[in-house]
């Protein structure tokens, strides 16, 4: 994917390598628990489960209303759809650890978490999930903080990463408003990377907490 020097520099706390792991197991644990739920619906009537899952990892105005705040938070981890998990959890263990070297663990668990509740308001009407904006927070952060990065894509084509993450938001944006069954999916990661790139460009310019960048 990105072909730079590994960074040397971590904050004391959390693992690096553990908080990645654990943020890609989390992602897939919750996948797991909706697919049971799916399968116990659709097989045997039983809606039991998908209700779970819909009150407590799905945002929306209903859910709010109802005091499930945790749900912007929630829904940070969850994915209805296979080829969006892989794509989702592909994307943050290439990009992960390099916001997480300039950040420290800290600093990247509020982008991550912002990029969450970022998606989550964008698509409040219709029960929603953020995890493609708390990925796509770290997409639009390193693409700020690294225009110049080589991506590989699809493992053959070079390509900067202010490029690919340019062009893949374009094709949200356009998506978002052109694609009525897809629009919240698009919404979730566009909004997500827009609070990644905010987050960059706050910090380039002195804003948040202090931490060396390398």
């Amino acid at each position: 994917m990105a072909h730079i020097a590994p960074a040397q520099f971590y904050r004391r706390g959390i693992d690096p390598d553990h908080l990645v792991y654990s943020i890609m197991g989390a992602n897939i644990a919750v996948y797991g628990v909706f697919v049971f739920s799916d399968a116990q619906w659709k097989r045997f009537g039983d809606a039991r489960w998908m209700r779970f899952m819909l009150k407590n990892f799905t945002a929306s105005w209903y859910n709010l209303s109802s005091g499930r705040l945790w749900t912007l938070v929630t829904s940070s981890f969850m994915h209805t759809r296979l080829d969006s998990l892989i794509f989702n959890m592909l994307t943050f263990y290439f990009m992960a650890p390099q916001a997480l070297a300039m950040l420290g663990t800290r600093s990247f668990l509020l982008m991550y978490c912002g990029g969450g509740l970022a998606a989550s308001a964008a698509t409040l009407a219709n029960p929603s999930n953020g995890a493609s904006g708390a990925v796509g927070s770290t997409l639009g952060f390193f693409a700020t903080t690294i225009p110049n990065a080589t991506f590989s894509l699809y493992f053959l084509i070079p390509v900067q990463a202010w490029m690919a993450v340019g062009g893949l938001a374009a094709y949200d944006a356009y998506n978002a408003l052109t694609s009525p069954h897809s629009a919240s999916a698009h919404k979730s990661r566009l909004s997500g990377t827009l609070a990644g790139v905010a987050f960059a460009m706050m910090r380039m310019r002195g804003l948040g907490p202090r931490v060396p960048w390398r």
